[in-house]
């Protein structure tokens, strides 16, 4: 749907950068490809981006997301970074909600062939419901370090994360049935999400954390555990 070549010749003699800047308004997606595909960079620093159909949502080498609402459905990964331009390829959150939904039975949520970091921003991921695949994949290589921020993954095979400064992490293997449901701190809501089919698991991973309790997981309103 929206496609940006590195190195292609342009109409005014350049050589394409493969990068792709969002920072504002409205975009709806539908594409049996990627939806956003830039083959060095994509940044989203704003706007509301729902990508209601795809095999991939978001492609690049470089996925840098600072700030907008961005809601993907996908048959494949939700967000991956490739090695395109680079060997090391990377994700980089900051900022902003990401809402990520895979159906395809060999998916993940996130997948970084090289690296995904979070400093800040609010995302939930969900997994095939199958065991096959994760919301985020990990390996002794190909890791994750949370430096702040909210991250939710949802499945039925979860791994877990590098955690640094003051965030903490929670997870359970409990069954996610249909329905709507809170992260809260005490009576604060931190963030919501919907789930329509059956998971198995979810780790919280958050700065926001309670340490001393009062941290709980509800569904339609009525708690469905707390830690």
């Amino acid at each position: 749907a929206i496609h940006a070549n590195a190195g292609k010749l342009l109409g005014n003699s350049n050589r394409g950068l493969g990068n792709i800047d969002i920072s504002n308004g409205d975009i709806y997606l539908i594409s049996g490809d990627d939806a956003i595909h830039g083959d060095n960079e994509v940044n989203i620093s704003g706007g509301n981006i729902y990508v209601l159909e795809s095999h991939e949502a978001i492609e690049g080498t470089y996925i840098n997301i600072s700030g907008g609402k961005s809601s993907f459905i996908a048959t494949d990964d939700g967000i991956n970074a490739m090695k395109g331009t680079s060997e090391t390829p990377e994700i980089n959150i900051t900022g902003g909600k990401v809402d990520i939904t895979v159906k395809g039975i060999n998916s993940d949520g996130i997948d970084s062939n090289g690296v995904y970091t979070q400093r800040g921003g609010i995302v939930v991921t969900r997994g095939p419901s199958s065991y096959y695949h994760n919301a985020l994949p990990l390996s002794s290589v190909y890791d994750a370090k949370i430096y702040g921020g909210t991250l939710v993954t949802i499945g039925s095979s979860t791994e877990s994360a590098s955690l640094r400064n003051d965030v903490k992490a929670h997870s359970e293997n409990i069954t996610l049935a249909e329905g709507y449901y809170s992260y809260r701190l005490s009576d604060r809501t931190l963030m919501s999400f919907w789930l329509d089919i059956q998971y198995q698991s979810f780790i919280i991973y958050s700065d926001k954390m309670n340490s001393d309790g009062n941290n709980y997981l509800k569904r339609n309103n009525i708690t469905l555990t707390s830690w």
